[in-house]
């Protein structure tokens, strides 16, 4: 039989690289962590061809164009819209 040990099981882990990366030029590569030619650029968006600002959605638009008011005169049979 043999002694148990004493050993944490993540001390070995504390002074190399953690299992399942990858050292790449003096940084680490893994979860979470993607190779430093990958990662965001500061100031830009992440998704710079995306949605433009101000763009309505279709919701937004059938919402206003429901909530116009309409007027209608049986007297004359006319109607007006006002927006």
């Amino acid at each position: 039989m043999s002694a148990p040990s004493n050993k944490d099981p993540k001390a070995k882990l504390k002074g190399s690289v953690e299992e399942g990366m990858v050292e790449n030029d003096e940084t680490v590569v893994g979860y979470a962590k993607p190779p430093r030619q990958y990662q965001f650029v500061p100031g830009q968006s992440g998704n710079p061809r995306g949605r433009p600002r101000g763009v309505k959605n279709e919701a937004t638009i059938l919402r206003q164009l429901l909530d116009r008011k309409i007027t209608y005169d049986l007297a004359t049979a006319s109607r007006e819209r006002r927006s």
